[in-house]
């Protein structure tokens, strides 16, 4: 049935003296969500500047109601806790939102730390990640989300880091699928990074955006002979930044780079 937060429904970290607690979770499932209120998981506020605040939790909403989304749904944050003190941030956590128009391999992961830069800690994948493959990955208002060693995620959509940051440990790895376009920008280092999709178009972003391969990292981009992956950078043809770092490798077949410079 439909929900609707007018209040809050929480899992924050409890705040301490000394180092406040983790957020908790939150997981809905629901044919529609509306209100003016705010659904959080948020880390808790520590108050000695010796010691840390609790990192943000994991918010997990999804929508099955036919023509249901999140406009006008309630506030969703998962953001680290702070130091009142010295406003000094501990990491965010993870919000997932799906709908039923995204489908089983669809929703948007959003790694969103209030327009904090953490001093500490950071949004993790690491173990088996959740909710995975994902429509689209968002990490922004200073965010920061780190891949562990040798896990992998799919995205069919768009992978954007515009405000925020993205790392992945050795033999990491993010993987494009699904057909259309799918944009990439903002600050990524990664560790593996593939796209092998015929007929595929890739988006670069410039501006503030450099998409880096670490070393001992891969870069796999590959089309076929009769449909190649098109590189091409956003907002019209140009120059856009990829660096390949000593000691990493790339793997390149039947690609169209007719817009880049």
């Amino acid at each position: 049935g439909e929900l609707k937060v007018d209040g809050l429904i929480s899992a924050d970290g409890a705040p301490a003296d000394y180092s406040g607690g983790a957020g908790g979770s939150v997981k809905i499932e629901a044919a529609s969500l509306s209100g003016s209120g705010t659904i959080r998981a948020d880390g808790g506020a520590g108050w000695d500047a010796k010691w840390c605040c609790g990192g943000g939790g994991r918010v997990a909403v999804r929508l099955t109601g036919q023509g249901a989304g999140f406009s006008g749904a309630p506030a969703i944050t998962a953001y680290g806790g702070r130091l009142p003190a010295t406003a000094r941030t501990a990491g965010p956590g993870t919000v997932w939102l799906r709908t039923a128009a995204d489908g089983e391999e669809g929703g948007r992961l959003v790694i969103d730390n209030g327009g904090h830069q953490a001093a500490y800690g950071r949004a993790d994948l690491d173990g088996e990640v959740e909710w995975c493959p994902f429509g689209s990955v968002v990490i922004t208002n200073g965010g920061d989300l780190f891949l562990g060693g040798n896990r992998a995620v799919t995205v069919s959509g768009d992978w954007l880091a515009c405000g925020g940051a993205f790392s992945g440990a050795v033999d990491s790895a993010v993987h494009f699928t699904g057909p259309g376009v799918s944009r990439i920008a903002g600050t990524n280092d990664f560790s593996g990074l593939s796209c092998t999709v015929p007929g595929k178009t890739l988006r670069f972003g410039t501006t503030g955006s450099l998409q880096r391969i670490d070393a001992g990292g891969l870069l796999t981009l590959a089309g076929s002979a009769g449909a190649k992956l098109t590189l091409a950078r956003e907002g019209g043809d140009g120059l856009w930044p990829l660096a390949l770092c000593a000691g990493s490798s790339m793997s390149l077949q039947y690609l169209d780079v007719s817009h880049s410079d």
